[in-house]
């Protein structure tokens, strides 16, 4: 987990805050990561170590 949240509560953030849709680069009508697409993401990141 990062910060505390889990990948669902990610996901979650992600819907609620247009600051973090802005972070990540997504318009207001693109559709949003779903918690399985955050933890396959953030497990490649552990497995490259960055």
């Amino acid at each position: 987990m990062w910060y505390d949240m889990s990948d669902v509560e990610c996901e979650d953030f992600v819907k609620d805050s247009v600051s973090a849709r802005i972070f990540l680069d997504l318009e207001l009508n693109q559709p949003i990561p779903d918690h399985s697409t955050i933890s396959r993401f953030r497990s490649e990141l552990v497995r490259k170590k960055a």
